[in-house]
């Protein structure tokens, strides 16, 4: 009720000017005087109406609007444009009460009467549906904001995601357009709904800097299309869609030239995602998946990780900047990056987190706004197909397909996308949560050493029926989301049984623009901070001592040995210590040696923080450390349709993940978002060889919420890391496998294959190495002075 109260107080205002004289462009002489004094009198039956309407009181509330109406046509000469006020919400009330024709008839009525005022000019009510469009749109943009700030807060269940408001057909989202296409379907006239799409619906344009009004037209396009496409009328709908996600773009491009916040940001992906799940549905039913692949996957790159690409793009502007004022606005983000992390995973007091939230929003709106970020563009399917060479790309794509029968959300679904050179194919595989279950349970065997009971059907569910060319690739590389992104590949079997890893190597991207060339190769320092990339780091066998201090009500679960002790203000936890990573410290050195890259070792007491933020650059980075995690992975059960999300995590990647490194001799805690603020712009390598370094939180769509991501943002080129706590001698021994092959002059994605490869000769369990996954771009590491 308040969010449909906010947008009458904007309608009745730009009412308010009913009891000036009335006006037109060019006034007629046999013009008839307008009644204006029934304006009260109306606006107290349409107020109580429309109250009772919004309670689901139809009958009651359709008796008042009535009424409203009979005041109208007492004097049809002189009070006839009162009909485009009433006329609209008679007409919701109608439909509501199952009378579809006099629906249909109230509503066309109430656009001809506003046809007839746009034609004679007549004020105030020619400006009346502009009002009204503005009002919808900021109410749009206020939940799909509010959204997001709620559900970083662990909201309540009842709170609506942003893909679900597109659904909503209640009388505080009711429009004149969206209203009659309603009657129109359900009075079972479709071929006048597609021409009433086309005619009035299609032709409504928005003003290049009016957001709010292109809001409400996306929202519009979208759920008309809805409507089309279950009437039949699959051409119309499918223009529809389209232009929904054009004008999803111009929002996006709005905002860029007046500041993007991350809300908006966030809020305007998840729309994309709907509209083309939308799409992708009704190509599904109709078996057109495979004759429109190339245009669907396009849409399909453009909405997936959006928020995440336009997030890295603008970090990683903002961190290179010389500018002072958006140095001054880096450091204030900073702090208050370091005030929402320190905050409570459940907070009694939402005022805090709305503030700081505030905060960072108009800070990172005041950055973008200055560094004009176009991240949503559309990835070059010709480009990629040819930067794949001989390999192939298999990329999966979770989307929320509308119901066939009701304007609701269908349970969610997996498509499968393959590229290769010569082609492009999508594959649906069905449900997410039968997947998913399959997908946890499959972990869960792999990482208890039982038998992995399930793993050929879970490959046959993720890899059947793939192209010949992808096939015969040598090299997989993976594009995943959602729980996917937990899945080990090269650990599922292949047809003969054996682990994929023996045939083929798999290697993970985060999104396919990392298969492109980059644009920053010129740029691999920081402005003024040298050039080229600096020694490598290699960070092992941390000084602990006594543990590492926690307050008392901290919830960390460690993804190591450790125990803690309670106290008043806070709990010390053991950490065990890491001596054998010593040894892996030397192999690495001397595989870099091998390669004539120069390293700086940290270890012990100077295995520290300070000395990680202090490396410019390096090479490459290797931390061999304890590593924890927010969450139990493991744990998890197949996602549930409706499953808040973190979206926080998104903003600030892995908040709950970190590295233990040291501080005086004792453990100090160096969180995911410290580690994207490290300067790894030319570092051609990080390794994370520590436990759960490739976990958190996962957000369809979105990506992996990870120390992983966390090292992609700091712009690393590549990285390593680890699904589950991988057994330290297991782990030390496909190290030395790794930098063995990596000083021979092979590319750190095909080492890691190798040395998998080796350990999986000698029989050892997948738990022993199919917990590391490279992902990023594979190419051997160039010694600085070659790289110059």
């Amino acid at each position: 009720m308040t969010q449909h109260a906010a947008r009458r107080r904007k309608v009745l205002a730009a009412l308010a000017c009913l009891a000036a004289p009335w006006g037109r462009a060019a006034p007629q002489p046999s013009a008839i005087a307008p009644d204006t004094s029934v304006f009260p009198q109306l606006d107290a039956k349409m107020r109580a109406g429309n109250r009772l309407l919004l309670e689901k009181k139809f009958l009651a509330g359709h008796t008042l609007l009535a009424e409203a109406l009979a005041i109208v046509e007492a004097d049809p000469a002189r009070r006839w444009p009162f009909r485009a006020m009433v006329l609209p919400h008679l007409g919701f009330a109608e439909l509501a009460l199952g009378n579809t024709r006099q629906a249909v008839e109230l509503l066309f009525q109430a656009i001809h009467t506003q046809d007839r005022i746009t034609a004679e000019q007549l004020q105030p009510f020619a400006r009346l549906p502009a009002a009204m469009e503005t009002a919808m749109g900021k109410q749009l943009l206020k939940i799909e904001y509010g959204r997001q700030l709620l559900s970083a807060i662990g909201a309540p269940q009842a709170v609506r995601t942003v893909g679900e408001i597109p659904f909503d057909t209640t009388h505080a989202t009711a429009e004149v357009w969206f209203t009659t296409a309603r009657a129109l379907h359900a009075d079972g006239d479709f071929a006048r709904l597609a021409r009433f799409y086309r005619e009035r619906i299609a032709t409504l344009q928005a003003a290049a800097d009016d957001l709010p009004a292109m809001l409400a037209q996306e929202y519009r396009h979208f759920k008309v299309g809805l409507l089309l496409w279950q009437a039949g009328q699959e051409a119309a709908a499918g223009e529809a869609y389209a232009a929904a996600l054009r004008t999803n773009g111009q929002r996006f491009s709005c905002l860029e030239r007046t500041g993007v916040t991350m809300e908006g940001l966030w809020s305007g992906v998840a729309m994309r995602r709907t509209i083309v799940s939308a799409q992708l549905e009704q190509a599904r039913r109709a078996g057109n998946l495979q004759r429109h692949a190339g245009a669907l996957l396009q849409s399909v790159l453009a909405a997936k990780g959006g928020g995440a690409r336009y997030q890295e793009a603008l970090m990683h502007k903002l961190n290179a900047s010389l500018d002072a004022r958006l140095i001054a606005c880096r450091q204030q983000l900073r702090q208050l990056e370091d005030q929402i992390a320190a905050l409570p995973q459940t907070l009694t007091d939402v005022t805090v987190f709305m503030q700081l939230s505030a905060m960072h929003g108009m800070l990172v709106s005041q950055a973008s706004a200055a560094l004009r970020i176009a991240g949503l563009d559309s990835i070059d399917l010709a480009l990629l197909q040819d930067s794949l060479g001989k390999h192939a790309l298999i990329g999966f794509f979770v989307y929320a397909p509308p119901s066939a029968t009701a304007l609701v959300q269908a349970p969610p679904r997996y498509l499968r996308y393959c590229v290769h050179a010569t082609g492009i194919a999508l594959h649906d595989l069905g449900p997410q949560a039968a997947l998913e279950q399959a997908v946890h349970r499959y972990r869960a065997a792999l990482t208890r050493k039982t038998d992995a009971a399930g793993a050929a059907t879970l490959a046959q569910l993720l890899l059947r029926d793939l192209p010949t060319a992808v096939l015969a690739a040598p090299e997989w590389i993976i594009d995943a989301d959602a729980a996917l992104h937990l899945l080990p590949f090269d650990a599922l079997p292949d047809a003969g049984g054996q682990p994929l890893a023996l045939t083929r190597n798999c290697r993970h991207v985060s999104s396919p623009v990392q298969l492109l060339p980059r644009q920053d190769q010129a740029a691999n320092a920081r402005p003024g901070q040298g050039q080229g990339p600096g020694p490598a780091a290699i960070f092992a066998d941390p000084a602990y001592g006594a543990g590492l201090a926690q307050p008392a009500s901290a919830t960390m679960r460690f993804a190591m040995p450790g125990h803690a002790s309670a106290g008043e203000r806070q709990r010390l936890v053991a950490v065990a210590p890491l001596p054998d990573t010593a040894g892996e410290a030397q192999a690495v050195l001397a595989s870099l040696r091998q390669l004539g890259i120069a390293s700086v070792l940290h270890q012990g007491i100077y295995a520290s923080i300070g000395a990680m933020q202090a490396s410019e650059a390096p090479i490459v980075l290797h931390v061999a450390a304890h590593a924890i995690l927010g969450q139990d992975i493991d744990a998890a059960t197949a996602p549930t349709p409706r499953q808040e999300q973190e979206w926080m995590d998104m903003l600030l990647p892995g908040r709950r993940a970190g590295l233990l490194l040291s501080r005086g001799g004792q453990a100090d805690l160096m969180l995911a978002k410290d580690i994207a603020r490290l300067r790894l712009h030319g570092t051609q390598l990080v390794v994370l060889s520590a436990c759960n370094t490739g976990n958190g939180t996962v957000l369809p769509g979105e990506g992996l919420a990870s120390l992983r991501r966390a090292v992609e943002m700091a712009g690393a080129r590549s990285s390593i890391t680890s699904l589950w706590s991988v057994p330290s001698e297991a782990s030390a021994e496909l190290m030395r496998h790794l930098y063995g092959h990596i000083g021979a002059g092979m590319a750190p994605g095909a080492a890691l294959h190798r040395a998998k490869q080796a350990l999986i000769r000698q029989g050892r369990p997948p738990l022993d190495w199919a917990g590391f996954v490279f992902a990023g771009t594979d190419a051997a590491l160039v010694a600085p002075q070659r790289a110059a």
